[in-house]
């Protein structure tokens, strides 16, 4: 009997230890949590950035430029609006598969190197968005062009005028409205045809005008 009552006793300890590991177990879980969303860098508009020098942010916009260094780092250009920051990714050549047009989230450490630009890894960049060529007129580009800064779309209308390197766009045959677009290779186009172009809008400083730069054409 006196037996039974020990052996009973122990398995209501242990069952009390499980249940105690349990509930710190679960509070251990929560404060991993809390701590998690506390330690979560904010997320910083582009043209507040400089006001960070030093600390981990989260950024956001569009892809507008790539170039890659022969150490295998790459140099981002992030555009969102009129604003613009340099994103220095360490070893992207391991897994980079970031193209123009991409809204993407980056996590980087802001620095001063003559300009302000975040350091960062290619882990740390996520993809909000791959770029998707929606098509869109010409009107409603010129109507709001920072809307489409480093956005990867498809602009339809009709040629109306035609170069060696560039071409113009216009909503209509009549020429009303135009855009002009940087050919990447040579295509039999003539003008007054109709073609969709798929790309991306950039700013040129020197000639002060917006153009969109073409990476493919769509009849």
């Amino acid at each position: 009997m006196l037996h039974a009552q020990r052996s009973c006793r122990g398995v209501q300890m242990i069952d009390c230890v499980s249940k105690i590991a349990i509930i710190f177990s679960v509070i251990g879980v929560i404060c991993m949590y809390f701590i998690s969303i506390l330690s979560f860098p904010p997320l910083v508009p582009l043209g507040e950035v400089h006001i960070h020098e030093g600390s981990v942010v989260r950024v956001r916009g569009f892809i507008d430029d790539i170039g890659i260094t022969r150490a295998g780092n790459a140099i981002l250009t992030l555009v969102n609006c009129s604003d613009s920051i340099k994103i220095f990714v360490y070893d992207a050549k391991r897994s980079f598969d970031l193209r123009r047009g991409d809204e993407v989230e980056v996590e980087g450490t802001v620095v001063f190197r003559g300009d302000y630009e975040i350091l960062t890894t290619i882990e740390r960049i996520r993809r909000v968005e791959e770029s998707a060529c929606i098509v869109f007129s010409v009107s409603q580009i010129a109507s709001e062009p920072l809307k489409f800064m480093g956005r990867r779309i498809r602009v339809s209308g009709f040629v109306c005028r035609l170069y060696k390197r560039a071409l113009y766009l216009c909503d209509n045959s009549s020429g009303v409205g135009m855009l002009r677009v940087i050919k990447q290779e040579e295509k039999e186009i003539s003008v007054g045809e109709r073609v969709d172009v798929e790309g991306y809008l950039t700013y040129d400083p020197e000639g002060m005008r917006y153009e969109f730069i073409a990476t493919s054409f769509v009849r």
